[in-house]
């Protein structure tokens, strides 16, 4: 009998991978998406909001999980200042601080999220390469290894998670089975900044090659430079 070709083992795999679920992420990074104000103050976006109820629904689905490895999570953001030139809000009207506000509220059958993970927020990020670089920099996550049985999970929409991931596994120097998305509900259609379907490319072009904090942020520097310049033309 002659052996299944090397094609056919490969397609097999494939489809097997697809129905093997994915490990639990115990420890996350929910990433903001803006403020909004108005004469009664700061409040999350939409989108904010979404990625906070995202970070508690895994949480509540994967409780068995946080109850036999304790979790961390961190809600990350502080204003959109990076695509939409806003100033600093006060801190606790931050991304972070009010997306941990919301996540701490919500009931997580008949408790809440601390008995499952300790939190933070990361306040001082205004991009989503600030928010990767400052986790990482402050020492967020310190002590951990992120691997394909232990791996870091990443809350945002569908539409950001490619760029986000592609961020984290430069910041952290992950593999691409080490981390897991966390897709919030519903349709992203952030205003802030070029689309994700231009950001993406132009992102993987801007730092081909590049190794290093400091390389990064000054590749960040010369993107956002050339988006407010895109965005002012007529």
């Amino acid at each position: 009998m002659r052996p299944p070709s090397p094609d056919l083992c490969i397609a097999r795999l494939t489809a097997y991978a697809a129905w093997v679920p994915r490990e639990v992420a115990t420890r996350i990074i929910v990433f903001g998406r803006g403020l909004a104000a108005d004469g009664a103050g700061f409040r999350l976006t939409r989108q904010s909001s979404e990625r906070a109820e995202a970070a508690v629904a895994y949480v509540r689905q994967n409780a068995a999980a946080f109850a036999a490895q304790r979790g961390r999570i961190v809600f990350s953001g502080g204003w959109a200042g990076a695509a939409e030139g806003l100033g600093k809000p006060p801190p606790r009207y931050r991304e972070g601080s009010l997306m941990l506000a919301q996540a701490m509220a919500a009931d997580i059958g008949g408790t809440n999220l601390a008995d499952y993970a300790d939190t933070c927020a990361e306040i001082e990020s205004d991009s989503t390469l600030e928010n990767v670089l400052r986790i990482k920099e402050d020492g967020y996550f310190d002590g951990a290894s992120f691997t394909a049985r232990d791996p870091l999970g990443l809350v945002a929409h569908k539409e950001h998670l490619p760029r986000v991931n592609y961020l984290v596994r430069k910041g952290f120097r992950l593999s691409a089975g080490a981390t897991v998305n966390i897709a919030a509900a519903g349709p992203e259609r952030y205003g802030g900044g070029l689309p994700e379907f231009v950001l993406l490319p132009v992102t993987r072009m801007a730092f081909l090659g590049v190794r290093g904090h400091r390389s990064l942020r000054s590749r960040h520097r010369m993107l956002v430079t050339w988006d407010h310049r895109l965005r002012r033309l007529p």
